[in-house]
């Protein structure tokens, strides 16, 4: 048995679990012993990709279609849940919004804000006490290097990336001395379907190369019960530390803005 199914098997819920870091999660786990429940939205099959995942492990992963925007979705994942002995719970799905504040509609960012934030705060009030009531586990909220920041033409998305890293660094504390590890992942640029389909410029390689979903997913797997918080990437990690500590907030901001507009507009 792997340290990560003894520690917190024998199943693991993963929110937005069939693509990109989610999925690189949903693989990690799922060959190390520990199945995966994957959720996300009907569109994106997670019925499918579970026994994908199933025939090529042996795991007992199973899929459930739900829309993390619905104001019941959690407590929907809970009662679908409630007879399996969860032991891990990542949180990954997150509604990714790109381009000049304006540009996007008041809708666009109230789902923003239910998926990346709402969605995560429900998850961790709903699987914290369990996860304390069974003495032993893990929760994992995916956040961005965009959130350490105002990074602009990515604002509300950072805005919310901002808020998962702080609750979960809080409920790290909390939780620590209950025998549940709680973390935020600070992921930068990550080749995933949703990044490639907003169509971005290879810029800024200087500052970190993009990673794969899959080593976001290994190095989060391995900060867990380490540190609240960990920015994945060697060559980003430090230099992104280097920028915060040597520059001044508003030229921090202004670089991180440039930059992504510079990845994102079209020319």
């Amino acid at each position: 048995m792997s340290d990560l199914a003894s520690k917190y098997g024998p199943y693991a819920l993963i929110l937005g679990g069939t693509a990109g870091i989610g999925a690189g999660f949903s693989a990690a786990l799922a060959r190390a012993g520990v199945s995966p429940l994957v959720v996300a939205r009907a569109a994106d099959a997670p019925g499918e990709f579970a026994q994908r995942l199933a025939a090529e492990t042996g795991c007992d992963a199973r899929g459930f279609a739900l829309d993390l925007a619905d104001d019941d979705a959690i407590a929907e994942v809970a009662e679908l849940t409630a007879e399996l002995d969860v032991g891990l719970v990542v949180y990954v799905a997150a509604v990714s919004l790109v381009g000049p504040f304006e540009s996007h509609s008041a809708e666009a960012k109230r789902r923003a804000l239910s998926v990346n934030c709402r969605g995560p705060l429900e998850t961790c009030d709903v699987f914290l006490p369990r996860l304390r009531a069974r003495g032993r586990g893990g929760l994992i909220l995916m956040s961005s290097a965009s959130g350490h920041q105002g990074t602009g033409w990515v604002s509300t998305y950072a805005a919310t990336k901002a808020f998962n890293t702080v609750l979960a660094e809080g409920l790290w504390w909390e939780y620590r001395e209950q025998g549940v590890d709680v973390l935020a992942v600070e992921a930068g640029r990550t080749e995933t379907p949703t990044y490639r389909g907003q169509r971005p410029r290879d810029t800024a390689t200087w500052i970190a190369p993009i990673q794969s979903a899959d080593a976001v997913a290994s190095e989060a797997l391995a900060a867990l019960g380490r540190v609240p918080s960990h920015l994945t990437g060697t060559r980003g990690r430090w230099s992104t530390r280097l920028m915060r500590t040597l520059l001044p907030r508003r030229t921090l901001v202004a670089l991180y803005g440039s930059s992504t507009r510079a990845m994102f507009e079209p020319e």
